[in-house]
Parts: structure tokens; C-alpha cells; sequence
């Protein structure tokens, strides 16, 4: 019993540094997956990272995830180990809209440093 809670110990060690999870997906304009993301797909993520579970141990108490968003999930290594796990379920239109978003702050931020350097300019002269 001990060697296992020892196993168990090293294998949170893992999956610790594996971190968290980030599943892209396809998904509708009210962010619900078509399909589904289940206990296998999550405990591919996180073996693909580094770690070294089994998809039994991936607990989804309210069954497979349905929508994009962040999600706390419990990993059971062993009936005293238990990891909690960040799973960010994300569409591939939200990831465009971040992006675009990103671009058009830094594109925002680039006018204001010219505005800026057009006005110093003008006050020195």
C-alpha cells in the first residue's frame, strides 16, 4: 500500500509539471462543442505533456464537457492523491478572435506611441 501511495506521489509530481490543459475544439457561436471533450481526450492531453495517467482517472463528475471555458478537474492517482487540473476548452473562432483582438491593441498602442511622438516633436520645436 505504501509503494503505491509513493507511486502515486511522483505521478502528481508529473502531472503537476505537465500543467494545465488546453483543448481546441470545434465549436457553434454559443461556444457548445460539436461533439464532445471526454475523460480520454483530457488524459491524452495531459500523457501528450508529460504525464503519466490513465483515463479512468480523470474525474468528470458531470459527465463529458459540452461547451468552451475553463474547467477544475480532479485526476485520482490513488484514493489519497488527488490533483486538481485547469482544462481550457477553447473554440478555433474564439482563438481568432483573441488574435484579432491582440493584433488591434497592439496596433492601437503603435497609433498612440506615433501620436505621442508627433506631439513631442511638436513641443520641441
Amino acid at each position: 500500500a505504501a509503494q503505491l501511495l509513493t507511486a502515486a506521489e511522483k505521478r502528481k509530481e508529473k502531472l503537476v509539471a505537465a500543467g494545465d490543459v488546453n483543448i481546441l475544439a470545434n465549436a457553434g457561436i454559443e461556444g457548445k462543442l460539436f461533439g464532445s471533450i471526454g475523460a480520454a481526450d483530457i488524459a491524452d492531453q495531459l500523457n501528450a505533456a508529460g504525464a503519466e495517467i490513465d483515463r479512468s482517472e480523470v474525474r468528470l463528475p458531470t459527465g463529458p464537457l459540452r461547451h468552451t471555458g475553463e474547467y477544475m478537474i480532479d485526476i485520482q492517482l490513488h484514493s489519497d492523491v488527488v490533483v486538481a487540473v485547469k482544462v481550457d476548452v477553447t473554440s478555433e473562432a474564439e482563438l481568432q478572435a483573441k488574435a484579432e483582438a491582440a493584433d488591434a491593441a497592439k496596433a492601437k498602442a503603435k497609433a498612440l506611441e506615433e501620436a505621442e511622438k508627433i506631439a513631442k516633436e511638436q513641443e520641441d520645436a
